[in-house]
């Protein structure tokens, strides 16, 4: 295996020392080492700025220009090369001081014959190369940040962009919407003439995809104003018991059209909470018509429970249940998972994200339970006060 090279520029003005410390450095068994001899601090500095260098070792004490005034231009001209201190006295001030004004390391001239030098050179190689690469990590690092500051930047930007687009379309919508739904309800009652039993089931259709729009582009609107912070929320007491229940019989035609039984477990006495009562009922709603639309077989529950500071409200379901993988982004926004709904209407993928803001909103927590072919239970809180 061949040796790492090394070009080390050694200065020191006494040729005896600065013979024993070439032999050290020529006789290391860990480099194959080059030599570049200087007899003065300003000679190695001509040295240092004509070639490249590894590592520099220099002698502490010289006359005209000391060691450590050698180090201070080299740090004054930005010359990033690792230094090593010689010399001829073990004091530790002057370790300290060697140190202080940034050389990686330092030996008693007396000790170079016993491999100070040698010991030294492994340890300045070491440091020296991770500093380099913390530096490059660091550097990789702010690039990165740097980068994906401006993709959040552009995102945000773009996500303004879309949820502007989202409010503007929605309302624009609106009227006409309005404006068509009662102009096909008219004909469909009959209020502009008469219609064939052919006709108004095709006007039924018309009025049923109509008000499905409706709830579509309410959906729109509700999480556009969730994500701009525009949602008001007006809390007022509220008994989460009596409006679960209330929210279930409000479903209860719809489950039966499935043969489904809608079920319940509330507590008898009442718990009150405070909280907005029309948002609460479309988190219930949203989680109820979910469950609904996804179960064939079996019976949706609906729970609420006393947890002392906060209350406990899920609704579970007997459907197929949720893939482990498909959990995690089970909240995100126009999110379709892998459940086969039946015939009928298909969701928007709003309904769990718009529950998820409105709780949050309450300062809530909402999560889901799933296993596969035994259903989902998806279960939030709500802080009383």
């Amino acid at each position: 295996m061949s040796k790492k090279k090394l070009k080390v520029c050694l200065v020191d003005d006494s040729p005896i020392d600065r013979e024993i410390e070439r032999e050290a450095l020529l006789g290391n068994e860990d480099f194959d080492i080059e030599v570049t001899v200087c007899r003065s601090g300003a000679e190695g500095l001509d040295k240092i700025s004509a070639d490249t260098f590894d590592l520099i070792v220099v002698d502490y004490k010289m006359p005209g220009m000391t060691g450590l005034e050698m180090v201070k231009k080299l740090k004054e001209n930005n010359v990033d090369i690792p230094v090593i201190m010689a010399t001829g006295e073990g004091d530790e001030k002057i370790a300290a001081e060697v140190m202080k004004i940034g050389a990686y390391d330092y030996v008693v001239k007396d000790d170079v014959p016993k491999g100070s030098l040698s010991l030294a050179l492994k340890r300045t190689v070491e440091n020296y190369g991770n500093k380099k690469e913390r530096e490059r990590l660091e550097a990789q690092t702010r690039a990165y940040a740097e980068k994906l500051q401006v993709a959040n930047k552009q995102l945000m930007k773009l996500n303004q962009i879309k949820s502007d687009f989202i409010s503007t379309v929605s309302h624009e919508l609106r009227t006409p919407l309005t404006t068509i739904r009662e102009t096909v309800s008219q004909v469909l009652d009959g209020i502009l003439g008469g219609t064939t039993k052919e006709q108004q089931e095709f006007l039924t259709m018309c009025l049923e995809d109509i008000d499905r729009l409706k709830r579509i582009i309410d959906n729109l609107l509700d999480i556009s104003k969730i994500e701009a912070g525009k949602v008001e929320i007006k809390k007022a007491p509220l008994d989460i018991v009596a409006l679960a229940r209330s929210v279930g019989s409000t479903f209860g035609p719809l489950a039966q059209k499935k043969s489904l039984e809608i079920k319940t477990n509330l507590p008898a006495e009442k718990i009150e909470i405070s909280a907005d009562k029309d948002k609460i009922t479309q988190v219930f709603a949203n989680l109820l018509n979910n469950a609904l639309k996804f179960t064939q077989k079996g019976h949706v529950e609906i729970a609420v429970r006393d947890e002392g500071e906060t209350v406990e409200c899920s609704v579970a379901d007997t459907g197929p249940g949720i893939a482990p993988e498909d959990l995690p982004k089970l909240f995100d926004k126009f999110e379709q998972f892998g459940r086969m709904a039946g015939p009928g209407e298909k969701g928007t993928g709003l309904g769990l994200s718009i529950a998820k803001g409105i709780v949050q909103l309450h300062k809530g927590k909402i999560r889901a339970e799933s296993k596969l072919d035994q259903g989902t239970k998806f279960i939030f809180t709500l802080p009383k006060s």
